[in-house]
């Protein structure tokens, strides 16, 4: 839709803050890889499973792993807490 101008992708943020940066943003956004930035706050992963045959994903395990717990390639829903306490949840909630 932006016709010959590049499409970039540069951070991945949410309104609680940023979460991570792109390592390469020169590349299609489609194939961005990011760098959470753990300075920003505290990050807990919950995992995502696909469901079979479909393009939905399922949290299968409610309990959250943290950062070095992540494994490269897998989906996971972000749990952000601020350093004020407030946080975001799968509900994409906000609460303190």
């Amino acid at each position: 839709y932006a016709g010959v101008l590049p499409l970039l992708t540069a951070d991945y943020g949410a309104s609680e803050g940023w979460i991570a940066s792109n390592v390469n943003p020169k590349i299609p956004p489609e194939l961005a890889t990011y760098a959470v930035l753990p300075q920003i706050g505290y990050f807990e992963f919950i995992p995502l499973k696909q469901l079979e045959n479909e393009d939905t994903f399922l949290g299968v395990d409610l309990q959250p792993v943290g950062l070095t717990e992540v494994n490269v390639g897998e989906e996971y829903e972000i749990v952000m807490t601020t350093f004020t306490g407030g946080s975001s949840g799968p509900d994409d909630g906000y609460w303190w």
